[in-house]
């Protein structure tokens, strides 16, 4: 419960500094708000919460121009690419679920 109420601290932080234009302001508190999930992620804990905030964090990358991603070192950029791609796979794991109910 602790983690989802700082991801929803950092969803405001997200919306302010998309009012600044601020995308590496962006990027920084999306990286944070997946490493506060990244455990319930892992264990595959299909909670409506934690889906909705991936959902919001996969929207910002999504708007994050591909500059600002590819400036940072080659680590780095695979390290963002892995995130995406488990929050992508996380999502379409629970939406996949709950569809075959």
């Amino acid at each position: 419960m602790a983690r989802l109420q700082e991801c929803q601290r950092l969803l405001l932080a997200i919306q302010v500094a998309g009012w600044l234009n601020d995308s590496a302001l962006c990027l920084q508190a999306v990286v944070q708000c997946y490493g506060l999930l990244a455990p319930l992620i892992h264990q595959k804990i299909p909670a409506k919460p934690v889906v909705q905030v991936l959902l919001r964090c996969h929207a910002v990358l999504q708007e994050v121009p591909s500059l600002t991603r590819h400036r940072k070192s080659n680590s780095t950029s695979d390290s963002l690419s892995h995130m995406i791609a488990a929050i992508t796979y996380h999502i379409a794991k629970v939406i996949w679920v709950c569809f075959n109910c």
